[in-house]
């Protein structure tokens, strides 16, 4: 086995980073790569504004050749607010995997945690299909959870939803996000893993700019009062990164003829759905105001990506068609309380 070396991450490594996930697709049912339209490390701290990296080269080599991270956050879980810790965006290069690479970044990234937040709750979301990812979280884990969905849903290309006039949709203002807050937090309440949210940071959310654009925005629909239904936050990842799919099982190339969710070039550049809540009895709307952006943000991104448990709520706003080709994620989980399977899941993976 070659010799290697583990360090932290730094803005240096931002080229070295992009070749080396392009050179290494995702090992779950669906194979992607990533190609970053801004250096690798600022689109990995605009996804996560508190995140670590470690990276691993062999000393004397000419590249990386595996990187892992860590972003940092607070949640509910079993009716506790805690510290959590996501273990996220684990790549080492195919000619150096089952060496041990793998386990010795998340040896690392579990002592950087244990040092900074001991008492926290350690998580990783694992694509279905990722042998070797599970087989490595289940080293740490006490528990796996889930699975989550994750739905690449396309944009409306041909024609909007039928209008109505007693809906408006729009961009939250300043003086809402209370009230978008208070819906957000209501609608995850009871949730595992649901993070706090409040007016400050849904405005520094939305305030968050990448090469001089705003990356996320928030939109709500209002009744003809002024009343907020619902609403959704729409990262624009695209700006950050597109993705490039190498791999699709045959069931899911089949369907993709129909539903055309991976397009023909294989290019996806996707808008990601975030904090999506409506207000009890208000489904409709909410059905309106998520068709409303499938077509608003047709020029901007080819999908709109949700994830969530199938079990709650939100199914009613997304109305996600069955034979859409999805994946899935389960969550291992790191925890000193054991966690109630029959709970709603809301994951910061």
């Amino acid at each position: 086995m070659p010799a290697f070396v583990l360090r932290a991450a730094t803005s240096a490594d931002s080229a070295g980073l992009a070749e080396l996930v392009a050179q290494s697709p995702d090992g779950g049912r669906v194979a992607f790569s990533p190609s970053y339209q801004v250096p690798f490390v600022e689109g990995m701290l605009a996804r996560h504004r508190e995140a670590v990296g470690v990276v691993a080269e062999v000393p004397g080599g000419d590249g990386l050749i595996g990187a892992a991270w860590i972003s940092f956050g607070r949640c509910w879980v079993e009716g506790e607010l805690v510290d959590y810790a996501v273990l996220n965006s684990l790549v080492v290069h195919p000619r150096y995997r089952r060496l041990g690479v793998a386990s010795a970044m998340t040896r690392w990234r579990l002592e950087h945690i244990d040092a900074e937040r001991p008492d926290g709750v350690v998580m990783a979301g694992i694509q279905t299909g990722n042998v070797a990812s599970l087989a490595n979280a289940r080293k740490w884990a006490n528990q796996v959870v889930g699975p989550v969905r994750v739905a690449p849903v396309p944009t409306r290309r041909r024609r909007p939803p039928a209008r109505r006039n007693d809906i408006e949709v729009r961009e939250a203002r300043r003086d809402e996000l209370d009230d978008v807050a208070a819906g957000i937090n209501g609608f995850y309440d009871g949730y595992n893993f649901a993070r706090t949210i409040d007016a400050a940071s849904l405005a520094a959310w939305t305030d968050e700019m990448v090469d001089g654009a705003r990356l996320n925005h928030y939109f709500v629909a209002a009744d003809q009062h002024g009343r907020l239904l619902t609403g959704v936050g729409i990262q624009a990842e695209a700006q950050l990164m597109t993705l490039r799919i190498t791999h699709l099982p045959a069931l899911l190339r089949a369907v993709n003829v129909a539903a055309r969710v991976v397009p023909a070039n294989r290019e996806m550049r996707n808008a990601n759905a975030r904090m999506l809540w409506f207000a009890t009895g208000q489904a409709a709307p909410a059905r309106y105001l998520w068709q409303t952006i499938r077509w608003r943000w047709r020029h901007e991104a080819t999908n709109l990506v949700s994830m969530v448990d199938r079990r709650g709520a939100a199914e009613q706003m997304l109305q996600t068609p069955r034979w859409l080709p999805t994946t899935s994620l389960s969550i291992a989980v790191r925890s000193n309380r054991p966690l109630n399977v029959t709970r709603l899941l809301d994951p910061p993976v």
